[in-house]
Order: structure tokens, then C-alpha cells, then sequence
């Protein structure tokens, strides 16, 4: 080999490594709309599940059953329910003794004196339905962005480059994710059509104001504010997710060998490249805020399941209440009629 070869290898060997170790510094204005728009996705998402799970009327159906019993006399708890025959006994076996202008929480709290029934399960399934969908909101809140001062780590690891590393970058929040995927200097952001920002974001976020947790966490609501507007509503998490790893994967082509979110060509790692996370496996919803959107998901399905089967006990426990008070109602007035009667026939007889 001649020199002038040694050397022309040796210099494309050179190259070669340092394209391998990467030589981008961030990534490029709008690259990384791709990773922003799936992120947005799983937040709005993520607004739904906490909407729906406030909205779900499991104390109004508790009230609603509190009313219904209420709404009978209390004689009838008292005393005429149980001489109603098999349509008092029905009304027995499904309240058990209620005590009239009661709640629910008394009443079922007064264990083995009538209250084994299907109201007071019922009671305890409205509950489980309470606790579910106060558990899906928290969820959804733990998964994007709690109060930096409570999680901080889960913002923010020692630096911006070490919270993007593979270690720490899958324990963070979805808002901190979608910080560290568009990090750019103003008019750089790789989440913005030709790099310009708007609105809230106006300025830039640049890797260096990204100092400590909160400053991390204050970015998050203007990105939301100006990222997230278009829900895809024909989607769930799990598929979100999956879209995310296949964002992920498509950066193993053109240079990019670690598995990254984010497009930053010839990837070097987080010391050089901003805007791109590091994972260390793909497929898997072991990332922090995949795993915790799940749950949240899980639990209001817990809370729907729940609610569907004591409103239908709770339509039950109505039909049978009208029919008692349309039984006994006929049942009074028979007694009044014959009431009325009896001295009528007693002074005919001494004629």
C-alpha cells in the first residue's frame, strides 16, 4: 500500500468513527414534530380519561338510591312492610330494615341487623366506583405533570443532559419528555414548522434554561398550550404507545444506531445532541408515564363496570319501590274501605 493510501484510509477511518460517534449538536428545526405530535396524543388522551372519570355519577347514584327509600312513609319500614305478603318480603331481601331519612353510610354501617343485601353491596360497589375514578385522575396527573416540588427527580436528573440519558429518561413525566424533545433556541424548535415558536413558547427552550426541575416544568403547560390542539379520537393509550415505539425505532436508520425519540442525525449522545431522548429497550411499557396512563385507563374501567352494574340494582331497587307503594296503597285502602264497612254491616245485623 503506498503512503498516499495509508493515509487516505487512515483519514476515512477517522471519519468514519467520527460520524459513528456523532457530530450533530441538536436536533433540526421541525424534526421532531413527529415525536410531538404522539406525545400531545398521549396528553389529551391522558385529559379525557381524568374528564370522564370526574364526570362518572357514582355519589349521585348513591343519592339517587338514599331518595328512593326515603321517599316511602316510614310506617311502612316501621310496620306495614312486613305484612305486605311476597312483595314485602322481595323489598326486604333487597334493602333489608331501612331505617326511614337514612343514608346509605349509616345504615350499612349497622353490620348484621338487616343490612346483608343487595343495597348495601350496592353501596359498597358505589364505593369501588368513587375510589376508581378518584384513582384515574390521580393516575393521569402522576403520568403528566405533577407539582415539580413533590417529583422532582422525575423533571429533572442533575442536569438536562443526564434526565435525557436511558437510565433516567424513561422514569420521567410525559410534560418533562415533551420539554427535552423540543428543546431548541428561539426560532430553533425542532417541535415547530421551520423552527418558530408561538405563543406561550415564544423565545425558545433552550437546553440552558432548562436549570432545575421547575424551570422544566413551567415550559411544559405553554408547550401543551401551543403543541396540543388536534385530538385523535379513533385511538386509546396502548396504541399511542405503540406509535411511540415505532417513532422510536425509526431512528435506528441513517447514522442513528442508539434508540432515541427525537431525530438528531448521526446521534452522538446526550452531550452534543439536544431535542432526542436515550432508551434503553423498545416495545415495553415500563417507561413511567406509559405505566402509569395504563393504570389510570384500568381504573376507569374498574369505576365504568361498577357503575353500570349498581344503576342497574339501583332501576331495580325503583321498579320495586313504585310497585310496594302502589301494593300497599291498594292495600290501605282495602283496609279503610272495610274500616268503613264493618259498622254498617254490625248495625244492619241488630235490625
Amino acid at each position: 500500500m503506498t503512503q498516499l493510501a495509508v493515509a487516505m484510509a487512515c483519514l476515512l477511518a477517522g471519519t468514519l468513527v467520527s460520524t459513528r460517534r456523532g457530530s450533530a449538536t441538536s436536533a433540526a428545526k421541525g424534526a421532531n414534530i413527529g415525536a410531538a405530535s404522539i406525545l400531545c396524543e398521549a396528553a389529551l388522551q391522558a385529559d379525557e380519561i381524568s374528564a370522564q372519570a370526574k364526570a362518572l355519577p357514582c355519589d349521585a347514584v348513591k343519592k339517587k338510591i338514599e331518595v328512593t327509600l326515603n321517599s316511602v312513609p316510614a310506617e311502612v319500614w316501621a310496620h306495614l312492610l312486613k305484612h305486605s305478603g311476597r312483595l314485602g318480603k322481595q323489598t326486604l331481601a333487597l334493602v333489608g330494615n331501612w331505617t326511614a331519612s337514612g343514608t346509605l353510610e349509616q345504615f350499612c354501617a349497622r353490620g348484621g341487623q338487616g343490612t346483608d343485601t343487595r343495597v348495601c353491596s350496592a353501596k359498597n360497589e358505589l364505593d369501588t366506583c368513587t375510589k376508581k375514578a378518584t384513582e384515574a385522575q390521580s393516575k393521569v396527573t402522576e403520568a403528566v405533570a405533577p407539582a415539580h416540588t413533590t417529583a422532582q427527580t422525575k423533571w429533572y436528573q442533575t442536569g438536562e443532559r443526564q434526565s435525557r440519558e436511558a437510565a433516567t429518561a424513561k422514569n420521567l413525566f410525559l410534560g418533562a419528555t415533551m420539554v427535552y424533545v423540543c428543546t431548541g433556541a428561539d426560532d430553533s424548535s425542532p417541535c415547530f414548522s421551520k423552527g418558530a415558536e408561538t405563543g406561550a413558547l415564544s423565545g425558545g427552550n433552550a437546553d440552558s434554561s432548562q436549570g432545575n426541575a421547575g424551570a422544566v416544568a413551567v415550559i411544559w403547560p405553554k408547550a401543551k398550550t401551543e403543541l396540543c390542539k388536534a385530538k385523535t379520537t379513533d385511538r386509546n393509550i396502548r396504541s399511542t404507545i405503540a406509535r411511540f415505539w415505532a417513532q422510536e425505532r425509526d431512528r435506528s436508520s441513517g447514522g442513528d444506531k442508539e434508540p432515541q425519540l427525537g431525530v438528531c442525525a448521526n446521534y452522538g449522545g446526550t452531550s452534543s445532541d439536544k431535542g432526542c431522548l436515550e432508551y434503553a429497550t423498545t416495545n415495553t411499557a415500563e417507561v413511567f408515564w406509559m405505566k402509569t396512563l395504563l393504570e389510570a385507563e384500568h381504573a376507569l374501567a374498574a369505576a365504568n363496570r361498577t357503575l353500570d352494574d349498581v344503576t342497574r340494582l339501583s332501576e331495580n331497587a325503583h321498579n320495586k319501590h313504585a310497585a310496594l307503594v302502589a301494593a300497599l296503597t291498594r292495600e290501605n285502602g282495602a283496609q279503610a274501605r272495610d274500616a268503613a264497612e264493618a259498622p254498617q254491616r254490625r248495625g244492619s245485623s241488630r235490625v
